[in-house]
C-alpha cells in the first residue's frame, strides 16, 4: 500500500478513488490537509499584548486567569493608552471602558508613527486604579508617504555615470526634480528625431 493510499484510507475513501494530480477529492471534497492540534483557548498567563493595526488604530488582548479575576476589585475595567515621547516617557493619551470578558479591543491613537504602550486595569469608587497587566510597546505606522523625495538608492556607478552620459548630463550638478525633467525633455527629442527619419 503507497503513502497516497494510507492517507486516502485514514480519511476513509478507498485506495485509488483520488484522481491524480488533481486537488479536489471525490464528490469535490477538498484534500485531507493535517493541521496539526488546534490552538489552545487559554494560556493560564494574566498578560496584556498590544499590535498596531494601521496608522488610527491599534488593537489589544488580553487573558485574564481564573485566579486573577477573583482578587479583582469592584469598579470600571479600562484600557489606559501611553504614548511614548522621545524620552520613553509616558504621556497619558485615553482610557477606554472595556468589557473584561471579551478578551479584546481596538483602539484608537492620537497620533501616528508615534510608540505606545497600555495598561488594562480596574478603576474601583475610591478613584483607585488597580493594574492587571501592562502591554508590550508598539510603534504605530506612519499615515503618509514619506516626506524625502530624494531617496539615496543603490544604482552602481557604472550605470549611473552611463544614464547621466546618455542624457547630456556631463558635469551637471542638479537635484533629481531637474534630472528628471530634462531626461523627458531629451526623450521627447530622441522620438522626434526617430519620427523624423
Amino acid at each position: 500500500m503507497s503513502v497516497g493510499d494510507l492517507s486516502e484510507k485514514k480519511r476513509g475513501l478507498s485506495p485509488g478513488s483520488m484522481v491524480k494530480g488533481s486537488s479536489a477529492g471525490p464528490a469535490g471534497r477538498l484534500p485531507y490537509v493535517d493541521r496539526g492540534g488546534s490552538l489552545p483557548s487559554f494560556y493560564g498567563k494574566t498578560c496584556l499584548a498590544i499590535l498596531p493595526r494601521d496608522p488610527g488604530w491599534g488593537y489589544a488582548y488580553w487573558e485574564i486567569t481564573k485566579r486573577d479575576k477573583e482578587t479583582l476589585p469592584k469598579g470600571k475595567p479600562l484600557l489606559r493608552i501611553y504614548r511614548l515621547d522621545a524620552r520613553s516617557a509616558r504621556r497619558f493619551s485615553s482610557s477606554i471602558k472595556v468589557d473584561l470578558g471579551s478578551g479584546n479591543w481596538y483602539f484608537r491613537v492620537e497620533r501616528d508613527d508615534s510608540s505606545y504602550v497600555a495598561e488594562l486595569g480596574i478603576m474601583t469608587g475610591s478613584g483607585r486604579f488597580f493594574l492587571i497587566a501592562r502591554s508590550n510597546v508598539i510603534h504605530i505606522p506612519r499615515g503618509r508617504v514619506c516626506d524625502r523625495d530624494d531617496q539615496d538608492w543603490c544604482v552602481i556607478r557604472s550605470e549611473f555615470n552611463g544614464m547621466i552620459e546618455r542624457a547630456g548630463l556631463n558635469g551637471h550638478s542638479l537635484g533629481s526634480h531637474t534630472v528628471s525633467r530634462m531626461i523627458l525633455e531629451r526623450m521627447k527629442e530622441m522620438i522626434r528625431e526617430n519620427e523624423e527619419s
